[in-house]
């Protein structure tokens, strides 16, 4: 099941305005947070700090929109079952 979830995020959720507006923000916050360190790293690393901050908040993303799939489903079987 995880799998069809996965191919709906990937094929259709993560292109919508919210999700694409949601993943902006994402990623100038996360700018935002590597130029806090912009002294202590070099460019290359700081971009490498980026990337891995983007890789969190996209698995992040995809997760929470897993388990509120599930969570709906089990309320709408919970409701249909009374």
């Amino acid at each position: 099941m995880n799998g069809l979830f996965e191919k709906i995020y990937d094929e259709v959720i993560c292109y919508e305005k919210d999700v694409t507006a949601l993943n902006q923000a994402m990623e100038k916050k996360n700018n935002e947070l590597s130029l806090k360190y912009q002294d202590r790293l070099d460019e290359k690393e700081r971009e490498g700090l980026v990337d891995i901050l983007d890789d969190i908040a996209v698995s992040a993303g995809k997760e929470g929109f897993y388990m509120g799939v599930c969570y709906a489903f089990g309320g709408m079987f919970a409701l249909l079952k009374e």
